[in-house]
């Protein structure tokens, strides 16, 4: 897992410095650094040493094509045997260099075999051409920005812009990209300011001549039928493997007691790692935790998580934030990350799980529509404003469609959010994340079935909840969905609360056209309506305080 960037523009100041420039990524890949120079092209590399930590530095180089990646090719042992049966001959063990020569084979009918999350930049020094990927998910982040006067790509956003601020480079933030947040948790990188560009999950962009072309990246179809089980024993022996130890963020729910339960028939004394709270409320998982710690004899570890861990890690989110996102599950992962960093470099997590088996309440909401109207009818009549009324008002709201509500899960807040949020966090302190569920293999389980059989109207995720309930335990395969949530609304009467209010009134960055002082004053007089869009704001400014706090004075 690394950091990559790579910029062609003539427009560099005196001042500029390659060096400076790949600090910016440091905390992605803090064992080492490349960078690869001509005149057509810059590209840079900070590299997490994963596989072949002695000699697996990039940039690599294989005869016209130059290669900087982010990410793991899982099944790189196999894809080499493949490739030395066809001649090609190998100076590393690194799956870098597989990588290279894979595309160098089958040009970009690579992504048909290479299993892995990954986005990657590759150089044709015979065409002058760039080519950038990312996988089927969008698991690894790539970022461009593209105008007349070149073009620039990063691992994470706020490389862009340190290197658009460094260069003198002018750009105006877009304000109403703060509107998309507060009303959907997150901003699209095409939305923050001109010319940025995302590359998609499962698209290669080509730019050559000042031109871009996008295709869509091909996957073959699994044609046999394995069960669910021998398709996870299958993806996670492949994703434990690593020339470092690779342990399991093991939450107590349904995904990550599955996954650890598998993985320890794999691995011998697995280190699980967990989180709890210092206060005991419907946020804490912890037990269940420590039931499945101690039911597959893993080497457990469990962090208290505070609401001074809360506070003191609010600066070290909204400088990890690229883009503004709201989730405040982001606190105890930073966290989290930050722990278990010290242990391990890998570590397998859950993910994925309620995108590709049909997990969340909405879904369930949306298959039994009629029935649950008629539920939220009578909780309206009897607890009008209760935490349930308010979530099947919510989603009656957005009049999604079952299959609709999927796709947009799967396609857009995967990327959006979910995924974002777990990279930033993780490789904030250099810890790799890997997603089991988020792969070729169990996605073409699940591409099997109807998803709406996934789901009775009682619990989601059913083939997830079966195979939990025979390898774990029906405990907890049927407890009740509780995710990775903190009690905010309880923190905010107290010291979280003072910190928030203090904050919003004194120090507002936020455009007025966003939000006002007299607004917010409103806002606090009924905390426990509002304590989510409260928060929700104090995050934004937070971040806007530090990235932008002199953006209105410089353009």
């Amino acid at each position: 897992m690394c950091g990559i960037l790579g910029y062609s523009t003539q427009k560099k100041s005196n001042n500029f410095s390659n060096e400076n420039f790949i600090k910016t990524l440091k905390h992605r890949g803090p064992d080492g650094e490349g960078i690869y120079e001509c005149n057509e092209i810059t590209l840079l590399h900070t590299r997490l040493s994963i596989v072949d930590i002695d000699f697996g530095r990039q940039p690599i180089e294989y005869k016209n094509l130059v290669i900087v990646f982010n990410g793991e090719i899982y099944n790189h042992n196999e894809l080499r045997k493949t490739l030395v049966a066809n001649g090609y001959e190998f100076e590393t063990s690194s799956d870098t260099e597989v990588l290279i020569k894979s595309y160098h084979f089958y040009g970009k009918g690579l992504t048909k075999y290479i299993n892995g999350m990954y986005a990657f930049a590759i150089f044709d020094k015979k065409n002058k051409s760039l080519l950038l990927c990312r996988d089927r998910f969008g698991i690894k982040p790539l970022y461009l920005y593209n105008s007349d006067q070149g073009f620039i790509f990063a691992s994470e956003m706020k490389s862009i812009i340190y290197f658009l601020r460094e260069n003198n480079i002018n750009f105006e933030i877009n304000d109403q990209s703060f509107v998309e947040y507060i009303r959907k948790d997150h901003v699209k990188s095409t939305h923050l300011f001109n010319n940025l560009e995302n590359v998609e999950p499962g698209e290669f962009l080509e730019i050559q001549d000042g031109k871009v072309l996008r295709t869509p990246c091909e996957y073959n179809v699994e044609i046999e039928q394995s069960s669910l089980e021998k398709s996870l024993q299958d993806e996670l022996t492949e994703q434990l493997e690593a020339d470092v130890e690779v342990g399991v963020l093991l939450s107590g729910g349904i995904d990550s007691s599955l996954l650890t339960a598998i993985s320890s028939k794999i691995k011998d004394n697995l280190k699980t790692f967990s989180i709890a709270f210092d206060d005991k409320n419907n946020f804490d998982e912890s037990t269940y935790a420590r039931e499945v710690a101690q039911k597959f004899n893993t080497n457990h570890h469990e962090f208290i998580f505070t609401e001074k861990d809360l506070i003191d890690l609010i600066p070290t989110l909204t400088s990890t934030m690229d883009l503004p996102i709201y989730d405040p599950a982001m606190l105890p992962l930073l966290f989290l990350s930050e722990k278990v960093s010290k242990e391990v470099k890998v570590a397998i997590c859950g993910d994925g799980g309620d995108e590709i088996f049909a997990g969340y309440t909405h879904h369930r909401v949306l298959k039994y529509k009629k029935t649950f109207k008629i539920i939220n009818l009578i909780i309206g009549i009897f607890k009008k404003n209760s935490s349930l009324n308010k979530i099947l008002t919510k989603i009656f709201r957005e009049s999604n469609s079952f299959e609709e509500s999927l796709n947009n899960d799967l396609n857009v807040v995967l990327d959006k959010r979910l995924l974002r949020k777990s990279d930033l966090c993780s490789m904030r302190f250099g810890l790799e994340l890997r997603v089991p569920y988020l792969s070729n293999r169990v996605l073409d389980f699940s591409n099997r079935f109807n998803k709406r059989n996934f789901i009775n109207i009682f619990f989601g995720k059913i083939p997830l909840r079966k195979l939990v309930s025979n390898l774990v335990s029906k405990r907890i395969a049927y407890k009740k969905k509780q995710g990775f949530r903190i009690p905010i609304k309880d923190w905010m009467h107290s010291e979280l609360g003072r910190k928030v209010e203090k904050d919003l009134s004194t120090n507002l960055a936020l455009p007025k056209t966003i939000i006002n002082k007299k607004e917010i004053k409103k806002m606090f007089k009924d905390i426990d309506k509002n304590y989510e869009n409260i928060f929700k704001l104090f995050i934004l400014n937070h971040w806007f305080s530090i990235n932008f706090h002199n953006y209105r004075n410089e353009i």
